[in-house]
């Protein structure tokens, strides 16, 4: 092996358990930044340190020895446990003992699939996953607190809702139970209905093929007070057999307020079907005048094209491919075989099914392309697609859009052969290996998934010899995650360009965390030598135009009663104008990348010009924050009460600070008018402690000014963070914090109520009043759900604010929770 070509390595990571079996999912990214990897009985769920600036010291690294030439990748690493007890296993027979309906998972449970949400669905505005074991029962699982090291936990066991689904529409006991049983699942994107700013409201859809040939569209609920957490929006029969695999294809807007979308299904006589979904949102005037209602209606048929027709030869994977330019492109993987499907498309270039047969690799003794397809990456720059079998081997498609080959276009190709890189994946086995590796080691790759949409990408293998036939126990697998470069390496001008379109083109519709979002980029700005040599363009492409600094939105004016769903209004307002625009995103993802760059500055006077291009664009998003806020505060102030003016002087005094848009500044003096006429009594020497611009140190009660919206420091020197999204000092541990910017911020109200009812719950405190107690909050002034919030701030309108901002105002990313 001494030819083999060297490899960077960013990660070794050991893992002691085998993955459950070779597959396109085994490894997949969630839009909050999360890798997950499936292995026989967990779910590991891995999160890169780019981006992430909470908790440094609990990363773990590991790195080869003999690799110095990258830095080492830091992870978070939590996990989810499958319950393999027999009370906790769903009971088929007593549904039906038909021999169609015996599922043998139940002998030795293990996970058999996962899918993840797009992100905000859960209640800390992340991820939820959809989990599939042998015994073909579905569960929901949320983190808790903390979504990087935290625990997870079940919130659902969805067969007792299949079950009561199939139930409601077919009548024979087997039909019932077969369409009860899920054989595959798949999460489709958050859709895009081309309006800005983007609605509250979540378009994804679960999609769950059935042993019965039916799928079922579920819609994700996430209301406390239900107990089940997924909607039935359609059953569509597909096939009078197994549904094996789906894929969801990019939502595409396709008209006014209607997006599209195609769902491959591959069924177990090797056909595969498409079904074509359209979603059409309605929206409507709700209780107030700046309040809507949103209505999806979704509609869903089978596609007249089959991409692959039934051969009885079993579907390893179904995956679609997303040129730059064209129509989006099916791939099917059978045992030795790939299958390209594409719709005619006007533009040119082929169309129909194109099958290519896969040739052997001499690289191992269980080398054979009778392995399954393990991993699929579409390089849209080079129009390749790469493949990763399960013995460790890799295959390149090259010319996807225009002519599928093997073969390589003539002419200068500097893209690595397929040999190259089975090559390449054996020489980082033999480096992250313990012992000596001979050609009787096989290096199964399991799963593959890009890691930067470009040369780095992760896999997971474990090194077995299939010529040893001694029982290995599951407890001695040990599997290897890699993150590892495979082929050229971006570009300074490649670079350049990523930034540029990260920037500008990413929209805010998707309701992606920015870590997942700059993950790519961060990746090669961390090595050694790459941020130095970019410093100056980097930061000429940061600041924001004029054009993005935003406008006071216009906010129909509201002064009827304060009701429930007037309130649910206005905080789906505040969300949607806080998050839904695509400008606003532009200016927390150059603010994130202007902050990364700082961090890992070289030198002082490079440090000192990523500071001021940060500190300008922190200035821009906060004005964009307060010209939000105060569009919705113009909008209600016939409403306002007493206890709302701390708030709103806070905002009106940060909008008439110097530096402030024009637009703004307005827009706060007209405010001010409007609130100093309706309480002529908060003008006067006295009305800054009044309007409670002047709070009481929690330590000494001496008087703190608002002179820091970000600390507050008595006369004493006591010194106090403040809340990132109301500006209140902090005294209190129910709080959260930004995993991007380590900002904090008071728990919503809901949320620190339902966090009091836990720890009542707890073995430690046997009562509310007790938890209370513990956290240093009294019951004696307000109801529990406010009792963590200073007086200044017991609002309608900040408790409103509070709940409809789920991310971090500044950077966009998820918010976690210690306590």
């Amino acid at each position: 092996m001494s030819n083999v070509p060297a490899a960077t390595v960013h990660t070794a990571l050991s893992i002691p358990i085998a993955t459950s079996y070779p597959s396109i999912n085994c490894l997949q990214w969630t839009e909050d930044g999360q890798l997950l990897l499936q292995t026989k009985t967990a779910i590991y769920i891995l999160t890169p340190d780019f981006g992430v600036n909470f908790d440094p010291a609990s990363t773990i690294t590991a790195q080869p020895k003999n690799n110095e030439a990258a830095k080492p990748l830091g992870w978070f690493r939590t996990m989810i446990g499958i319950d393999r007890r027999a009370e906790a296993i769903y009971a088929w027979p007593a549904d039906s003992q038909e021999w169609g309906a015996v599922a043998l998972g139940s002998l030795d449970i293990a996970l058999r699939s996962v899918t993840a949400s797009p992100s905000s669905l859960s209640a800390d505005a992340g991820c939820v996953l959809a989990v599939l074991n042998s015994n073909l029962e579905l569960s929901l699982w949320c983190a808790v607190k903390n979504h990087l090291k935290g625990q997870w936990i079940q919130l659902q066991d969805a067969t007792s809702f299949l079950t009561k689904l199939a139930a409601s529409r077919t009548q024979s006991h087997v039909q019932r139970t077969l369409q009860a049983q899920v054989n595959c699942l798949s999460w489709s994107m958050q859709c895009d209905f081309g309006i800005t700013p983007a609605p509250f409201y979540d378009g994804s859809l679960l999609a769950l093929g059935s042993r019965a040939g039916t799928i079922a569209l579920l819609r994700f609920r996430g209301k406390p007070e239900n107990t089940d957490y997924l909607e039935h929006i359609q059953t569509i029969t597909v096939a009078n057999t197994w549904i094996t695999h789906l894929a969801w294809a990019q939502w595409a807007t396709s008209g006014l307020n209607e997006s599209k979308s195609v769902l491959a299904c591959g069924i177990a006589d090797g056909s595969v079907t498409l079904v074509e979904i359209t979603q059409t949102l309605h929206l409507e005037p709700g209780a107030s005048s700046f309040g809507i209602k949103c209505l999806v209606e979704t509609e869903a048929c089978l596609a007249v094209s089959t991409p692959c027709s039934a051969d009885k030869r079993g579907i390893t994977g179904i995956k679609w491919i997303e040129p730059a330019a064209g129509k989006p492109i099916l791939v099917c993987c059978k045992v030795g075989t790939v299958h390209l499907w594409t719709a005619y498309d006007a533009t040119g270039g082929w169309c129909g099914t194109h099958s290519m047969t896969l040739q052997r690799q001499d690289i191992s003794i269980d080398s054979s392309p009778l392995h399954p397809v393990s991993g699929l990456q579409y390089l849209a720059k080079d129009d390749i697609l790469v493949l990763s079998l399960f013995d460790g081997t890799f295959r390149v498609i090259y010319s996807l859009s225009t002519s599928p080959t093997f073969l390589p276009p003539g002419g200068d190709m500097t893209f690595p052969s397929a040999t190259d890189l089975s090559l390449l994946a054996r020489s980082v086995f033999v480096q992250t290996e313990k012992e000596v590796v001979t050609r009787l080691d096989v290096n199964r790759i399991s799963g593959l998934v890009s890691f930067d949409n470009a040369s780095t990408v992760a896999w997971v293998h474990e090194g077995c010899r299939p010529s040893d036939f001694n029982y290995k126990h599951e407890a001695k697998h040990n599997s290897t995650l890699i993150v590892t470069d495979m082929w050229h390496a971006e570009t300074d001008e490649g670079l350049l360009l990523m930034l540029r379109d990260t920037l500008s083109l990413t929209k805010a519709a998707p309701d992606t965390a920015p870590i997942h979002i700059l993950r790519p980029l961060f990746t090669h700005l961390h090595n050694p030598g790459t941020l130095p040599r970019l410093h100056s363009e980097i930061l000429l492409d940061l600041p924001p135009s004029n054009s993005d600094q935003g406008l006071v939105p216009s906010i129909p004016s509201w002064s009827g009663e304060i009701t429930r769903e007037v309130r649910m209004e206005l905080r789906g307002s505040l969300g949607r104008h806080l998050f839904g625009d695509d400008s606003l995103l532009s200016s927390r993802l150059r603010l994130a990348t202007a902050d990364f760059c700082w961090k890992y500055a070289m030198t002082p006077q490079s440090r000192g010009e990523c500071g001021a291009v940060a500190q300008g664009l922190l200035t821009a998003v906060s004005h964009r924050i307060l010209c939000v806020l105060a569009g919705h505060l113009s909008a209600i102030e016939g409403v306002f009460t007493q206890n709302d003016l701390p708030f709103v002087y806070r905002v009106i005094v940060q909008s008439l600070l110097p530096g402030s848009p024009p637009s703004l500044a307005a827009a706060a003096e007209a405010l001010d008018v409007l609130v100093t006429a309706k309480f002529p009594h908060t003008s006067g020497s006295d009305s800054a402690s009044f309007n409670g611009l002047h709070e009481k140190c929690p330590a000494c009660a001496q008087t703190v000014l608002l002179e820091d919206i970000s600390t507050a420091v008595c006369p004493n020197g006591h010194s106090w963070s403040r809340c990132s999204i109301t500006s209140f000092i902090l005294a209190t541990p129910m709080v959260r914090t930004c995993i991007g910017c380590a900002r904090k911020a008071f728990l919503p109200p809901i949320s620190a109520h339902s966090r009091l009812q836990a720890r009542a719950g707890s073995p430690q405190n046997s009562n509310v009043e007790e938890a209370r107690v513990e956290i240093g909050v009294s019951s004696e002034t307000s109801a529990p759900d406010k009792e963590h919030l200073p007086d200044a701030a017991r609002s309608w309108i900040v408790e409103e604010l509070l709940e409809a901002v789920q991310r971090c105002l500044f950077c966009g990313n998820n918010f976690i929770t210690v306590i």
